[in-house]
């Protein structure tokens, strides 16, 4: 069984942003019961375990497959962070981030989602996951995660 850690860590680097949690630099992640939700129905719907995303995580994204890919766009369906027509609903997103997050990480998490928010792919699955992955590398060299 995955533990809530390591469900709080799936989903910071799967969604990125918009997650309600404390960043590191609270001291503590704490995954917020809709996102628990979120993870665990979409992992159910898109018949992928959490075990299974977690790892491909911890490889960077290297073995992401289609349901890897799929099951982030479920996550951000489900927090209304992804527009029926397919692009990243940035305002949905930004409004989404918590309020724990001191003023200098905020403003450099807003600037990422904005960034890596720009490109639609050719599905919606496709379009999270370039998302995600650009955030990812833009937050890591930031130090932000």
């Amino acid at each position: 069984m995955i533990s809530g850690e390591e469900i709080s860590l799936l989903v910071i680097f799967t969604i990125c942003w918009g997650i309600n949690l404390k960043c590191k630099h609270a001291g503590e992640i704490q995954l917020h019961l809709q996102d628990k939700e979120a993870a665990e129905k979409c992992s159910k719907d898109i018949g992928i375990t959490l075990e299974t995303v977690y790892a491909t995580m911890k490889n960077e994204l290297k073995d992401a497959d289609e349901k890897l890919k799929c099951f982030a766009a479920c996550v951000f369906k489900e927090k209304e962070m992804l527009k029926d027509d397919g692009p990243i609903n940035v305002a949905k997103a930004i409004e989404d981030l918590p309020d724990e997050i001191k003023d200098d990480v905020r403003d450099a998490m807003i600037k990422t989602i904005e960034k890596c928010s720009q490109k639609k792919e050719a599905n919606e699955c496709e379009t999270v996951f370039h998302a995600v992955q650009c955030a990812t590398l833009d937050m890591s060299k930031l130090k932000l995660f």
